[in-house]
């Protein structure tokens, strides 16, 4: 079985309606499963990371997987999805304040 391992965020700060760029969505389509580690290490004071998934890059396309990250705490969260629709996407919901920082990680298996 092939793993092949993605950074969909690399660590920096974040804020209100934060998101990826559309070249920054991840195509996952050739996995048969994704687990995406949301790591936190700054804590902020509020607000979270929503993982989403949809067949198209259109915004409107985009439906939430799994549980909202709390940005207010360095505990993170594990999400697996299997089988993922084609592309990966992100974004903050909530207010979010305190300066969080947070990364995504993604390990895809064929």
């Amino acid at each position: 079985m092939a793993v092949q391992q993605f950074t969909l965020l690399s660590p920096r700060a974040l804020k209100n309606e934060d998101g990826p760029e559309r070249d920054e969505i991840l195509d996952v389509g050739s996995f048969r499963s994704v687990a995406i580690h949301v790591r936190v290490p700054k804590a902020g004071s509020s607000g979270a990371i929503q993982m989403m998934h949809s067949a198209t890059k259109e915004d409107s396309a985009f439906m939430t997987v799994g549980d909202a990250v709390d940005l207010d705490s360095t505990t993170g969260g594990l999400i697996t999805i299997e089988p993922p629709l084609r592309y990966l996407s992100w974004k903050t919901t909530g207010t979010v304040a305190g300066d969080p920082v947070a990364g995504i990680e993604v390990i895809g298996r064929e």
